[in-house]
């Protein structure tokens, strides 16, 4: 359960007793207010241990509103299922993205099986589902999981918001196969006329209909378009450190400058501190060129290195 519903529950739960107890005396009713006295300190007592314990599952309650919802009865069960089956590929993707780098275009994503979560309630008092880990197994730290699912509603909420820094930032590195499930899902909600509110954690947002409608043409607008296999070749230099790089093309009087991919981050970065065999030499280097196309402004050209591809001997 999201703590936050359940703290929510709680609280009404204390308001609703306290006003019964309010009604009530020791000599007017002995047997009552004993019961809703000892009641009231369950309550408080449950309050306090719930607000002090870490939530380290991953766990989200997704309520539904606008035409797909019939009142308080239930939601259109076709909409509901598509919902939370591109909502749990997004969170798929995004622990894949995280454990193991960016996603190759073909490949199924892997360790789908890690991150798979349970539908495991109907929220309280309103049409709506909750989603928590598969996994029972206590934890002393926030699980992989958590942190991907916290990853995913942010994501959702900076697609949504006026502001468009957010957004900007994220189109910059966010995966391209997890790009086309946020936007499916943004023209899941706006074709269905749906407005939905997320909660997990401490994050409780209301996306109304212009926030989601904003969001579509966002998700509908921005292009990504990745090229990893582009060769270049220039004078290298790294910052281990912060995992980037900068290459002065080899006669062209520009330097381009980014990331280094995760994979090259685990084959060079750890050598490159005992060794200056890498920095500061002619090399051809694989980098991922990713071009963002968006509406009213300049194409954006992003670099990623991705390998060494061979060192070159400078010119007698």
């Amino acid at each position: 359960m999201v703590r936050k519903l359940e703290l929510e529950a709680l609280a009404n739960d204390l308001g609703a007793v306290q006003t019964l107890l309010s009604r009530r005396t020791p000599d007017s009713d002995p047997i009552g207010y004993m019961q809703f006295a000892s009641r009231l300190t369950e309550i408080e007592q449950s309050i306090h241990e719930l607000a002090a314990t870490p939530q380290n599952k991953a766990s989200l309650a997704m309520f539904f509103a606008g035409e797909p919802v019939q009142g308080s009865r239930g939601v259109n069960a076709d909409f509901a299922g598509r919902a939370i089956g591109l909502f749990q590929d997004l969170v798929s993707k995004q622990f894949a993205s995280t454990e193991r780098g960016s996603l190759a275009q073909t490949e199924s994503v892997p360790i789908k099986s890690n991150s798979d979560m349970l539908l495991t309630n109907i929220a309280r008092g309103s049409v709506g589902l909750i989603l928590e880990e598969a996994d029972r197994n206590d934890s002393l730290t926030e699980s992989e999981l958590a942190v991907a699912v916290r990853k995913v509603a942010t994501d959702i909420v900076h697609t949504t918001q006026a502001d468009a820094t957010a957004f900007e930032e994220l189109i910059e590195d966010v995966d391209s196969r997890y790009f086309a499930s946020l936007g499916a899902l943004f023209k899941l909600f706006d074709d269905s006329h749906s407005t939905v509110r997320l909660v997990e954690s401490a994050m409780d947002v209301q996306l109304d209909a212009p926030s989601i409608h904003r969001g579509r043409e966002r998700t509908d607008a921005a292009i990504i378009d990745d090229d990893d296999g582009v060769e270049l070749q220039g004078r290298l230099f790294l910052l281990p450190a912060t995992r980037k790089f900068e290459l002065a093309l080899t006669g062209a009087g520009e330097t381009i400058h980014g990331n280094v991919s995760r994979e090259f981050a685990s084959a060079h970065l750890e050598a490159i501190h005992a060794t200056d065999d890498v920095v500061n030499r002619d090399w051809v280097v694989r980098v991922m060129v990713r071009t963002i196309k968006r509406p009213s402004k300049a194409a954006l050209v992003k670099y990623t290195l991705c390998e060494l591809v061979h060192s070159v001997a400078p010119a007698n």
